[in-house]
């Protein structure tokens, strides 16, 4: 079955994944400065399974024989939805405030970092996509977090 799918559909889910995870951080980020709490744990929850594609491109290159960097890219994105799924929805410890948020941030930048390098190999377009979508990742964490310093001064 595998060998029947197209590794420009494999690369084009990567793609696909890794700005759909971005854009989703953005909503967070900027539904935090709202209090729309609901909308916050819901996009979560599609970063979470976000990860089951992003999974699946890993092992298909894998399995494939692609080269090492496509599979290796994925993977810390994939271990930031984990330690997200772990930390806020089953565990559900207030993290951020606390020497935990870095086992939490070093993956979710390695993991865009990495992303955004799966999708360069792909074409140069995706690459500059999804950079794009990245810097708009540090916006809206950086408007995010100048409205919560705001509201404690």
């Amino acid at each position: 079955m595998l060998s029947r799918i197209s590794t420009n559909i494999i690369d084009l889910t990567a793609f696909l994944v890794a700005n759909a995870a971005n854009l989703a951080l953005v909503i967070i980020f900027l539904s935090r400065t709202r209090g729309m709490t609901r909308l916050e744990f819901y996009m979560g929850i599609l970063i979470i399974t976000l990860a089951i594609p992003l999974v699946f491109v890993a092992v298909y290159n894998l399995i494939g024989n692609r080269e090492w960097w496509r599979i290796i890219l994925p993977l810390p994105l994939i271990l930031f939805c984990i330690v997200e799924l772990l930390l806020d929805y089953i565990l559900q410890i207030q993290f951020r405030d606390t020497p935990l948020l870095w086992p939490y941030i070093i993956p979710l930048y390695l993991g865009q970092l990495g992303m955004i390098g799966y999708s360069f190999l792909i074409r140069r377009i995706y690459g500059f996509i999804t950079l794009g979508t990245y810097f708009m990742t540090l916006f809206a964490s950086w408007y995010s977090f100048s409205q919560a310093s705001h509201s404690e001064i």
